[in-house]
Order: C-alpha cells, then sequence, then structure tokens
C-alpha cells in the first residue's frame, strides 16, 4: 500500500502528526479523573475518550484561543446574554444564560453566525476552567431562562447550536456540572427536552431541575441570595453584565487584545452609534 492509504502500516496517531504522537502515548494512568467519572471508572474507555479530546483541542484551536484577540467579544455579550455572576453555596461558580434574549438579527448584521457563536462559547468555557476555576475538579452550577424563548427558536440553526453547545460540553468538559436550573421554562418545553434528553449523559440529567417562574425557592437552596441578581429574586448588588467575574473576564480579553494593537468591536444597535 502507499502512504496512507490504510495498508498494514497505516496509524491514524502517527497520520496526525506530533499531536497524534502524544495522545497515542498517553496511557491509563494520565487521564484526567474527570474523564474517568464520565466513564464510570473504565479507564481503558477514559483513555480513548481522552485522546479523542487532546486531538480535537489540537484541530479547533482550543489551548491557543485565549491568546487570540477576541475582537468581538463585546458583540457576543450584547447578543447573546450570558454572565460568570458568583458562585454557589460550595464555591463552583455561577453561570446564567438568557436564551430568551438571543439576537440573532443582531449577530448576523456584524457578520457573524451561529458558528462563530459556538466557538464564542468554547472561548467562555476555555476562560472558565483555564482562568476564572483551573482547578481540576471544579464544577459549575448553570443558570438557563428560558423566559421569552419560542417554539420556533428550537429549530433550525438555534436547536443546531443548542446540540452542538451540549455535545461539545458532555464530550470534551466532562462532569464539570454541579448544579442545572432550567427557568421559567413554558409549558410546551418538555417536548423540547425530550428531543435533546438522549444527547445529555445520564449522571448529568439527574442534576438538572426544570422549573417554572416559580424558581427561586429551588434556586436558593443551593445559590446564596447575594449570588443572585435582583431580575431573578436575589439581593446580587450587580446587573448580569457587571458582576466582578464579568469585569475581570472583559479585562482580560481587552488586555489580550490591546498586546496586538486592537480594540474590542463596539455593538452597533440597528439605525447606528455604539451600544
Amino acid at each position: 500500500e502507499g502512504e496512507g492509504g490504510g495498508g498494514e502500516g497505516f496509524c491514524l496517531m502517527d497520520f496526525l502528526g506530533a499531536p497524534g504522537r502524544v495522545a497515542a502515548a498517553l496511557g491509563e494512568g494520565d487521564v484526567p479523573q474527570l474523564f474517568v467519572e464520565a466513564e464510570f471508572g473504565n479507564r481503558a474507555a477514559a483513555l480513548d475518550r481522552y485522546r479523542k479530546t487532546l486531538l480535537w483541542r489540537w484541530e479547533v484551536g482550543a489551548d491557543r484561543i485565549l491568546d487570540e484577540p477576541h475582537l468581538k467579544f463585546d458583540i457576543f455579550k450584547k447578543c447573546y446574554p450570558h454572565s460568570f455572576y458568583g458562585r454557589d453555596r460550595e464555591g463552583n461558580v455561577v453561570y446564567i444564560e438568557q436564551a430568551g434574549r438571543v439576537d440573532v438579527e443582531g449577530m448576523r448584521r456584524h457578520g457573524l453566525s451561529l458558528d462563530d457563536l459556538l466557538r464564542h462559547y468554547m472561548y467562555n468555557m476555555e476562560y472558565l476552567w483555564g482562568r476564572l476555576s483551573p482547578g481540576k475538579a471544579d464544577r459549575m452550577t448553570a443558570v438557563l431562562d428560558l423566559e421569552g424563548v419560542r417554539l420556533r427558536d428550537f429549530a433550525g440553526e438555534v436547536a443546531a447550536f443548542v446540540k452542538s453547545a451540549i455535545g461539545m460540553n458532555s464530550t470534551h468538559y466532562p462532569q464539570r456540572g454541579h448544579k442545572v436550573f432550567i427557568i421559567n421554562a413554558p409549558s410546551w418545553f418538555s417536548m423540547v427536552y425530550k428531543a435533546v434528553k438522549p444527547l445529555i449523559p445520564e449522571v448529568t440529567r439527574k442534576k438538572i431541575s426544570i422549573l417554572d417562574s416559580r424558581f427561586y425557592d429551588e434556586m436558593v437552596k443551593v445559590i446564596d441570595p447575594d449570588q443572585i441578581p435582583q431580575e431573578y429574586g436575589g439581593s446580587g448588588a450587580h446587573a448580569m453584565a457587571d458582576s466582578p467575574f464579568e469585569q475581570q473576564y472583559r479585562a482580560f480579553v481587552t488586555a489580550v487584545a490591546e498586546k496586538t494593537g486592537k480594540t474590542l468591536e463596539p455593538f452597533v444597535p440597528v439605525g447606528g452609534g455604539a451600544a
């Protein structure tokens, strides 16, 4: 057989070059504990999964992404409201997303696609686990607010983004969730959840609470009131976008951009004028 032709001497890891050889050289003792937990103690399966994650990280540039200028940062923050707000009662970072306020048209107006949004989501995860909460066993408590979400929003590109984000998290950032609150869930959400449920590992599904507008009493069992924004009934001193964690995050992104002599691009609403 010719080189790379799939003959007896062909090795995928060698074909992928140095990253592949590094992954191939790993043993079961090199696998992070969270990957072992995700495979229910099966170290061989965990090793295979970890190797695939290392190759994925090389292919998408995950290890370099925080060193790259993220000039559209403010635009994503405006079009896709989300925040690292505080910490829960056990010290896990509290991450909030407002799915009903996603401005797809605003992103398109700034030349951004949902694939770009997925890369921004990866940037968030790399910042969270690489800078904000870098412990090997650290986890987060997530709050997904569905207020304003319509059934038709779960079709087409948006549905593809949600599935891709869930898949990325469960595959490459396993066992990072401490608790997930899906709040302001409309009555039809149970139908949508059934569609995405198979994508979510069983161990993660057990951590999910789906709640309607009466969510506060459940949420406060996990998160202290002063770590919950006032718009959700808490006593947090900051708006979502202005939490201390968010201020640190933007300062980090700004500093990386300034190293290359660039500045973050502002969000421009319809009619012009930076927001």
